[in-house]
């Protein structure tokens, strides 16, 4: 087989080509076997187990060589045992380069074994001189969010940490710190005619209400308003531009997301309350909506939906029927927004729930 190579005298910049780049790297300088005892130089307390297979410090430098100037920026988001900025180092001392680096290493030896080489060849090893030099090490701090899917906030990372977070997802802008004097302390900032807030304690659920909401001093365009829940009328929020939301998640996204057969009871539900607006009497609605649904009732056959029965004069009387196990509770939660949206937000209301223990009560606050 044959291999062609196709040289050109130039890049596509203008740059002369520092060297032709062969298709097979074959120098025996390049092999692992050569990365592996460099490493033992520089770790003679560890053996080939320890790290098996760093790549040859020939081997980036090479690379490097042709390929980069010399005041690039070099990238390596998988560290390793720092090979990388060991040739970097090198190649700067060799050419006069001011080459700079960003390694990035998630495993546990970054420190001990990525850093600690990275020190040892800018002070020397062995007998190995110095390349000099300077780098600093970062860790990552705390991840804001938490869970197999990252669905969970972690609240032990600070509050304002957070407010940076949430603002520059909005805005792809770096945040500063607000001037709430004259608004609430959950302002985050205003930009382009959007205020914009976090509605946010620790270990304690929030919401956007009407009192909240009267807290807000700051007059804008549009507002873009977090909280852990909201009870403004979908009407109310349209006609004063208000975007509502939800950051926290306590609990996992599976279980606070609608099944598809949830999803159909709170369609019908939303369906028969157009029916009780038209009609105006439950019972009528009730039988209009089965009626229309699924046919009328035929006692003899037992098909279609039994008439209304008003056990109760003038008290509603609608149950929804799901499988046991089915998520009654929390197609619950989920259908007081739609019977709220149903009425005016003039309309007078009120949810009482009936719960056996308090651990039901503060889940049923968080759905």
């Amino acid at each position: 087989m044959k291999v062609s190579r196709k040289s050109y005298a130039t890049s596509i910049d203008g740059e002369n080509v520092k060297k032709k780049l062969f298709t097979i790297w074959s120098d025996p300088k390049f092999y692992t076997e050569k990365g592996q005892a460099v490493f033992g130089d520089i770790f003679p307390g560890l053996n080939k187990n320890d790290f098996p297979q760093p790549k040859a410090v020939d081997l980036i430098t090479e690379v490097l060589r042709t390929s980069s100037s010399g005041d690039d920026l070099i990238l390596d988001s998988f560290a390793g045992s720092g090979t990388t900025a060991h040739a970097v180092l090198n190649l700067n001392k060799q050419d006069g380069g001011n080459r700079k680096f960003i390694l990035i290493e998630m495993e546990d030896y970054a420190e001990t074994i990525t850093a600690e080489r990275v020190k040892r060849v800018v002070n020397g090893y062995g007998d190995v001189e110095g390349t000099g030099g300077a780098f600093d090490f970062y860790e990552l701090g705390r991840p804001l969010f938490t869970g197999d899917n990252n669905e969970y906030l972690n609240e032990e990372v600070s509050t304002e940490k957070i407010r940076e977070y949430v603002w520059y997802s909005e805005t792809r802008t770096a945040y500063e710190l607000a001037d709430s004097k004259n608004d609430t302390p959950y302002f985050l900032g205003k930009l382009d005619g959007t205020a914009y807030y976090f509605i946010y304690e620790k270990n304690e659920l929030t919401t956007l209400d009407y009192d909240s909401l009267a807290t807000i001093k700051n007059k804008s365009d549009q507002y873009i308003i977090y909280a852990d829940n909201c009870l403004l009328p979908k009407e109310f929020m349209m006609k004063h531009n208000i975007v509502f939301k939800k950051f926290r998640a306590t609990f996992p996204a599976s279980d606070m997301e609608l099944k598809s057969y949830q999803y159909k009871v709170i369609k019908d539900l939303e369906k028969y309350l157009d029916y009780v607006q038209q009609y105006k009497k439950t019972d009528v609605a009730f039988n209009k909506f089965w009626e229309d649904k699924i046919g009328p009732f035929n006692p003899l056959t037992g098909n279609g939906m039994q008439p209304y029965k008003n056990t109760i004069p003038n008290a509603a009387h609608v149950c929804i029927k799901v499988p046991t196990a089915g998520g009654k509770t929390f197609i619950a939660c989920n259908a007081l927004s739609t019977i709220f949206n149903a009425y005016s937000s003039d309309f007078p209301k009120a949810v009482v729930w009936l719960v056996p223990w308090v651990i039901c009560l503060i889940r049923r606050l968080q759905i």
